[in-house]
């Protein structure tokens, strides 16, 4: 997967082990080095199954470009079962313009 830096770009997951309904908590990391991006349930838009996180053009801002990040998410069922996804290696490139757009 590939993220461009300065961008706002959705990270989409759909739970295999259990239904997204049953999930009491969720979160989403991104992490290159010291610096990570965390998404919470509170931040998610939940349809048809699937999460869906949107990342701000500040929070993409913050990767370096030509290194690697690593993308996992870890969750919670109501019934007490913590889950984990494997690790997503994510390709970090820059976008035309290295700044906010409005």
């Amino acid at each position: 997967m590939n993220i461009a830096r300065w961008t706002t770009p959705s990270i989409t997951y759909k739970p295999k082990l259990v239904n997204a309904s049953d999930i009491a908590e969720i979160r989403m990391e991104i992490s290159q080095g010291s610096y990570n991006i965390v998404k919470t349930q509170t931040d998610a838009t939940l349809s048809e199954g699937r999460f869906y996180w949107r990342l701000s053009q500040e929070e993409t801002s913050g990767l370096v470009t030509d290194k690697t990040g690593v993308l996992q998410i870890d969750y919670v069922s109501n019934a007490g079962d913590r889950y984990t996804t494997q690790r997503h290696i994510l390709t970090i490139s820059n976008s035309a313009i290295d700044e906010v757009i409005s």
